[in-house]
């Protein structure tokens, strides 16, 4: 059973991570595709190749929510229940030493095997959510060079329509969510340790009053 939730994990990771790279490659892309645009005279052909540039981006966005995001809440609770499940054994036989019921030398290898498992359950959510935050925050910077841009542009009325466009793209920035019930960012692992942390004292309380 072991077995078959590794190679689930690994499948999620593997496909949610190819899509991320998707959106990756759209947004370099478009850094590519600027320059040559910007030696274009046809102001209608800047502002297709512009918007249909930047559309790619949110759209390997949205592809990935929308395929992955339940796959990203599962994983996000599975990995979370585990860190718990782990933290409570190894809080379970430090009770029982406290308590005398137990041997400090047959425990102590039990112990350390619960925190480095659950450590290691972290590290491995902290690199999810590292990754999907840096990817979020470089493909925000489209905004930034889109203005960038604009202050370049000779024409007028284009410079207007491109500033105008780095504004709306501003506003509705890309961001990797769990089936959109909460952003996959930091304030994910402030929120899992929070609900580790109060997990943790009720079972721990219910069990030394057991």
């Amino acid at each position: 059973m072991s077995s078959f939730w590794a190679i689930c994990d690994a499948s999620k990771l593997f496909l949610y991570f190819w899509h991320c790279s998707r959106v990756t490659l759209a947004a370099n892309k478009l850094k590519e595709g600027l320059s040559r645009l910007m030696s274009s005279n046809d102001n209608e052909y800047f502002q297709e190749e512009l918007r249909f540039m930047v559309s790619k981006v949110f759209e390997c966005c949205d592809i990935a929510n929308g395929y992955f995001g339940v796959f990203s809440l599962m994983y996000i609770i599975h990995t979370s229940v585990h860190i718990q499940n782990n933290l409570f054994e190894a809080g379970k036989i430090v009770c029982s030493l406290l308590l005398g019921q137990g041997s400090l030398e047959n425990d102590t290898l039990s112990i350390w095997v619960r925190l480095i498992t659950a450590l290691a359950c972290f590290l491995r959510l902290l690199s999810y959510v590292w990754c999907t935050t840096r990817l979020t925050f470089e493909s925000n910077k489209m905004a930034a060079l889109l203005v960038r841009v604009s202050n370049e542009v000779v024409c007028n009325s284009l410079k207007e329509q491109v500033y105008w466009f780095a504004e709306e793209v501003r506003w509705n920035k890309i961001g990797f969510t769990a089936n959109g019930l909460f952003n996959i960012d930091r304030e994910l692992l402030f929120m899992a340790a929070g609900s580790c942390a109060t997990n943790m004292a009720i079972l721990l309380q219910a069990y030394i009053s057991k």
